[in-house]
C-alpha cells in the first residue's frame, strides 16, 4: 500500500510539473528544486536524542535566521566536526562519537538544515556549506569528516577557502559530482527537459552556479589536505566509481573499500578506520 502511494504521488507530480513546463518552466523548475530539498525524515527519534543528551554542551549558533544545533563532546585533544548526510542527523555517528572520546579528541557533530533540532526546511548543498562555515570559524576544527551529502558539503565547503583551520578530511559513501544526483531526479520523477531547464536556470539565479560547477573530483583537487575515501563496493545509492574518481584527483588521500556496509557505513571497522587516520597526525592528550 505504501509504496502505491509512492507511485501515485510520483506520477502526479511527473503529471503535473511537466505540463506546467510546458507554460511557465521558471516556475516548474522552482517547484521541482523545492520537491527537491525537503527532507522526508531526519528528525530526532528518542533513541537519538538519549545519545544527544550525553554531549557535554549543545549550542545553537545562526546563520541568518536559522538555527544550527551543535552537540558537543570536550576532550583534551584536536577537534573534529562530523557532518551527516542526507535525512540524517548529528546521532548516526554515535559510534565514532564514542571511540573518538575514548581517544581523547574533542567531538563536535551538527545537525543540518532540516534535519535534528536544525532550522529550515530545505536542504541543499550551498545552505549546508553556509552553515558548516559558521561552525567551523566558531569550533575551529583540525579534521572533518563527512557521510554522502555532508561529504560533498564539507569538500565544498573546503574548496571555497572557508576552512582554514582545517588539516584532515574524511568523505563516506561521498557523491562525485551534483549532475549525477540531479540526473538521478529527473529519472525518478520522469521530469522532462523543460523542467530540468528551469530547476537550473533558479539554481543559477539563486546560487550564481551551475549544477556542473559541483564536481567533487575538481573541487578536492585545489585542496592540500590529508584525506581518507570510505565507500562499498555495493553502495546502491552512490556508486563506487564515485569514489574512484575522488581518488584519482587526491593524491593525498586514501580509499578505503568495504564489501557489506551499504551506503550507510556504519558497521564494524569503519569507526576504527576513521579513528585511525585522524589519530595518525592529530594532538591527542
Amino acid at each position: 500500500m505504501k509504496k502505491a502511494k509512492q507511485q501515485l504521488t510520483i506520477l502526479g507530480l511527473r503529471l503535473y510539473l511537466n505540463a506546467l513546463a510546458l507554460f511557465n518552466p521558471a516556475k516548474a523548475g522552482t517547484i521541482a528544486f523545492q520537491i527537491f530539498c525537503t527532507p522526508r525524515q531526519g528528525r530526532l527519534r528518542e533513541k537519538d536524542t538519549q545519545f544527544l543528551n550525553t554531549a557535554d554542551e549543545q549550542k545553537d549558533l545562526h546563520v541568518n535566521d536559522l538555527n544550527i544545533r551543535c552537540y558537543h563532546w570536550r576532550g583534551p585533544g584536536d577537534t573534529v566536526l562530523l557532518v551527516h548526510g542526507w535525512e540524517s542527523n548529528a546521532a548516526r555517528w554515535q559510534r565514532v562519537i564514542r571511540q573518538l572520546r575514548a581517544k581523547g579528541f574533542n567531538v563536535v557533530a551538527v545537525d543540518g538544515p532540516g534535519h535534528g533540532q536544525s532550522g529550515s526546511r530545505q536542504f541543499n548543498v550551498p545552505l549546508y556549506a553556509q552553515m558548516l562555515e559558521t561552525v567551523v570559524a566558531h569550533y575551529q576544527p583540525q579534521s572533518l569528516v563527512g557521510h554522502s551529502i555532508g561529504g560533498f558539503a564539507s569538500v565544498f565547503l573546503l574548496s571555497e577557502g572557508h576552512a582554514p583551520s582545517v588539516q584532515q578530511l574524511a568523505i563516506l559513501g561521498t557523491p562525485a559530482e551534483l549532475t549525477h544526483i540531479m540526473d538521478g531526479y529527473q529519472r525518478l520523477l520522469g521530469l522532462s527537459r523543460r523542467v530540468m531547464q528551469g530547476m537550473q536556470q533558479m539554481f543559477r539565479r539563486r546560487f550564481g552556479r551551475a549544477f556542473t560547477d559541483f564536481s567533487g573530483p575538481a573541487m578536492i583537487s585545489q585542496l592540500n589536505v590529508e584525506g581518507l575515501i570510505i565507500h562499498d563496493l555495493h553502495d546502491a545509492t552512490v556508486a563506487y566509481a564515485d569514489a574512484k574518481a575522488y581518488a584519482a584527483h587526491w593524491p593525498q588521500a586514501r580509499l578505503v573499500t568495504t564489501r557489506s556496509q551499504g551506503h550507510r557505513l556504519n558497521g564494524d571497522g569503519v569507526p576504527e578506520t576513521i579513528v585511525g587516520f585522524l589519530q595518525a597526525k592529530a594532538v591527542v592528550a
